[in-house]
Order: structure tokens, then sequence, then C-alpha cells
């Protein structure tokens, strides 16, 4: 399978349908994971990104905190992986890559049909600041 691209990670619902997943339609859960991954979106610069997402001061740092991990489109997976911890788990940011490792194997378990692969030590480091962009803009 072909590493993931920002344009291809999944909305919530392709993620976590319905059908399956009753309980998190509508919640903080939902709501996170559609902001979060507008917001990497926005950081892409893709012609997918809702403009209405990007209002906000907090949102506009998280664009351009994004923005300074370089290439967007080449970190999808650990970026990925970074929205999940966020809006799924509601995970803490914190500068200890290596308690981010354990939380990432529920990530990568729902997003590895998309393409998303365990993250190796340096994808941590961007997971760990991706999560720290991301966390200020989530729903409580």
């Amino acid at each position: 399978m072909p590493p993931i691209r920002i344009e291809s990670i999944p909305t919530s619902h392709q993620l976590f349908p319905r059908s399956s997943h009753p309980d998190l339609h509508p919640s903080a859960v939902h709501h996170g994971w559609n902001l979060g991954r507008q917001l990497l979106l926005h950081a892409h610069r893709s012609s997918q990104a809702n403009e209405a997402s990007a209002t906000g001061p907090a949102r506009m740092r998280a664009i351009d905190q994004l923005r300074s991990l370089g290439n967007i489109d080449e970190a999808a997976g650990p970026l990925a992986i970074a929205l999940y911890l966020a809006a799924v788990e509601q995970a803490v940011p914190t500068e200890r890559t290596d308690s981010l490792a354990a939380l990432a194997a529920d990530a990568v378990a729902d997003l590895g049909a998309w393409g998303v692969t365990a993250p190796t030590p340096s994808d941590l480091e961007i997971i760990a600041r991706a999560l720290r962009a991301l966390s200020p803009c989530m729903p409580d």
C-alpha cells in the first residue's frame, strides 16, 4: 500500500462509520477529527481545505506550527497519528516522545488501511510537535 498523503486522510465518517461507531456521531471525537483534518489540509495549502475552518488565532497558530514541520505531505503518516492522538485519544501534549509510541499503536491499527505505518523514532518528534499544535484546537 502506498503511504498516506494529507489529502487522503479520511474524514471521521470514513474512519468511524456511523454503523459501527454510533457513539461518535456527533461527538467531540467526530468534530475534533474533522477540524484537525481541515487544519492539516490548510497547512498543506490544499484546495480541499474549507476556509471557515481556518478562522481564529488558535487555528491560525496551529496551521503555522504545522507548516513549520517541513514537507507536510511527506510527514502525512506521523501527522495522521498526531491527529488521532489529539482527536480520538485526547492525549495531552508531551515532550516525552517515548510515551507516544504506545498510543501510536492504536492509531496505526485504525489508520493502517489508509497507508499509515508504525512511526520511526524521528516520526515521534513530528507527532509530538503536531500534537502540541493540534490539541489547543480540539473541542472539549
